[in-house]
């Protein structure tokens, strides 16, 4: 609405509702008076020309110009948000999941959101700028939302990253386990078990995985059969999913019944595989 326009418009209306009162002239002359009567203006001439009535107009104009600059300025006061709600989501936790993050990294942009998301909590609801009072409490529901949507998006995608390699590192146990305990029935399996062996009780070569997190995970082959490829350190790559899942937990992230029932028994599938190898050896 065009406050100014408004105001205008209220100002002529009001004036003009005493167009309709007669002046005591007009009703004590009889119709013979006609000339003397022209010779006096009428109560809407008189207030429509007042001068003290046009410096209040004009004053009231000017304070609302002075107003609306005031407004926008204020409303600039909330652009420091404005990456918030204005960059896409979607887009940007595509582009996130296709690099490769460490976990200080995830643990940055949660903390961001969640220092924003309290900070837009401690503003005022309410703002006074000369007679105007400003309602913002919608204003901050608004961009607390969007502080919970990027959270959300970021933990659903560590958790979904924790979870991959949370898999990953069993289904490796599993199939290296099957394989070599498996009974060959060729000298060529027998030659592949043995080269199994060997690659798998070489240091640091367990299972796939680096000191970053991966989150792409749908690229990353998995070790099947007899195919088996360099591989990092179990203990670290146990610790990275156990941090994972730490950090999961200090954000309130429901952890799937399943996820936790995986995790609390990685150690001792860990424990088992190596006696395993013991055995196959």
């Amino acid at each position: 609405i065009n406050l100014t326009h408004v105001v205008n418009i209220v100002a002529k209306e009001l004036i003009s509702t005493v167009a309709v009162v007669p002046r005591l002239l007009e009703v004590l002359i009889e119709c013979g008076g006609d000339t003397a009567i022209g010779q006096h203006h009428s109560f809407y001439t008189l207030i429509s020309n007042e001068e003290d009535m046009l410096k209040i107009v004009v004053q009231i104009m000017n304070g609302m110009s002075a107003t609306a600059t005031e407004l926008q300025k204020y409303l600039g006061y909330w652009e420091k948000y404005k990456p918030i709600w204005e960059m896409d989501k979607d887009a940007y936790i595509r582009r996130y999941a296709k690099t490769t993050r460490s976990l200080q990294n995830f643990h940055d942009d949660l903390t961001k959101y969640r220092n924003q998301q309290a900070n837009i909590q401690l503003e005022e609801s309410s703002h006074l700028i000369k007679f105007v009072r400003l309602d913002c409490g919608f204003l901050k529901s608004t961009l607390v939302t969007h502080c919970h949507l990027w959270q959300q998006k970021l933990l659903f995608l560590l958790n979904s990253c924790g979870r991959q390699q949370l898999d990953s590192l069993h289904n490796t146990f599993r199939n290296i386990t099957t394989e070599l305990t498996t009974k060959p029935n060729t000298l060529a399996q027998l030659l592949s078990k043995i080269e199994l062996l060997e690659v798998t009780k070489t240091p640091n070569r367990i299972c796939a995985g680096g000191n970053d997190i991966s989150v792409n995970i749908k690229n990353k082959s998995e070790i099947h059969s007899t195919k088996c490829e360099p591989l990092d350190d179990a203990e670290s790559r146990i610790l990275r999913i156990e941090e994972i899942y730490t950090m999961l937990t200090k954000f309130e992230v429901q952890i799937d019944p399943n996820e936790t029932t995986g995790l609390l028994n990685l150690r001792p599938a860990w424990k088992h595989f190596q006696g395993m190898l013991l055995d196959a050896e």
